[in-house]
């Protein structure tokens, strides 16, 4: 079988275990994991059932997640051994230390991880059942009120930064923006094509899968310069350009005709500079997403303008649209969402100017006869 090296011992163990789990029949499989931890079957499904099915942002979280939150608690005891109890323990041990939305996440890992092992036979059925877990902590989001939009838009076009104008008039997420290519933009048909985002993941999570980031056989960074590939526990990131978040992500925005004449305006001024990015970033490769975070948050605060970032904008669009009566399905098309469920749910506020609007409508109307 040869050696397995890892620079500590939970590495070195994990490994092994994909070793003997490649290297024999499914019955030796069986008997790996029947008798195994939950350590030995987490990190089998990581590498071979998850890994290949999911994005590289994906695999790294679910990942950082398994062994920061799960392992602690479950991670030394044997995969049959776990009952829901177990479970409703490191749920009630989480809560109090992570926002509920998070928690709700490593609840839904761990029923995946179970439901394999359950249906592989395994374990004789899902422990995870019955198990109270928090409900979702609503807090609306912020949103730019329409003098702070003003303001906002008005700055973007004396600084000539029109990633902020194209993200409050087509709700993009910013690795959305930042992979945005000219190839993408359609000005004689008005359409924005929307194909690839931009992502910072840790270096160790891209082994074995440069080639599939960006579908044409290559890794792309900013600024051209690869990072060499260390461990999943390294600290050092790399950018990649590569799928959207989700198959619905991958879709076609409409443009405006006032969106159309700034990008036209920005194409005019641009024309010569040799990058196929609408907003390059260092050696004409796409802009690093933090750099735009902090880009707008710098501009706003500077307006005196607080608590903004990328996000906002897209808030702010949906809140636009809405306040506007565009209905959900078309506004979850816009934003990319699977089902217009999610956008009623992310967006089923509304803002303090329309409550303004609407409780005035509640006036006596003095003009009608007593």
């Amino acid at each position: 079988m040869g050696s397995v090296y890892g620079k500590k011992y939970s590495d070195v163990k994990r490994q092994l275990t994909l070793v003997k789990a490649g290297l024999y029949g499914e019955g030796s499989v069986r008997r790996i994991f029947e008798k195994g931890t939950f350590r030995d079957w987490a990190e089998y499904w990581l590498e071979i059932l998850a890994k290949p099915r999911v994005r590289p942002g994906t695999y790294a979280g679910y990942c950082r997640n398994v062994r920061n939150h799960m392992y602690p608690f479950i991670g030394e005891m044997q995969l049959a051994d776990i009952t829901g109890r177990h479970i409703q323990d490191m749920v009630s041990e989480l809560q109090g230390k992570l926002a509920s939305g998070t928690l709700r996440g490593i609840c839904r890992l761990l029923k995946a991880i179970l439901d394999a092992a359950c249906a592989r036979k395994y374990i004789e059925c899902n422990p995870y059942h019955g198990i109270r877990i928090p409900g979702m902590e609503k807090q609306a989001p912020r949103i730019l009120t329409r003098s702070e939009q003003k303001k906002v838009e008005q700055t973007a076009m004396a600084e000539e930064k029109e990633e902020y104008i194209i993200c409050l008039y087509t709700g993009l997420r910013v690795g959305e923006l930042c992979a945005l290519k000219w190839s993408d933009v359609d000005l004689d048909s008005r359409v924005l094509h929307v194909r690839n985002s931009v992502q910072r993941i840790p270096v160790g999570y891209l082994s074995g899968r440069m080639g599939e980031l960006t579908g044409k056989g290559e890794f792309s960074e900013a600024g051209g310069e690869r990072s060499a590939v260390g461990d999943e526990h390294s600290e050092k990131t790399a950018l990649v350009i590569g799928r959207p978040k989700s198959a619905s992500s991958v879709r076609e925005i409409p443009v405006s005709d006032h969106l159309a004449e700034i990008l036209e305006t920005k194409r005019a001024r641009e024309q010569g500079l040799g990058s196929e990015f609408l907003f390059p970033g260092t050696r004409k490769k796409f802009r690093d997403p933090r750099s735009m975070q902090i880009g707008i948050s710098s501009m706003c605060r500077k307006m005196g303008i607080e608590g903004v970032h990328m996000h906002t904008l897209r808030h702010t669009f949906a809140t636009r649209c809405l306040e506007k009566n565009v209905n959900y399905q078309v506004l979850s098309e816009f934003l990319g969402h699977s089902s217009p469920g999610i956008t009623m749910e992310h967006y089923s506020h509304c803002t303090f100017e329309s409550k303004r609007e609407n409780i005035a409508r509640l006036e006596p109307d003095n003009s009608e006869a007593e």
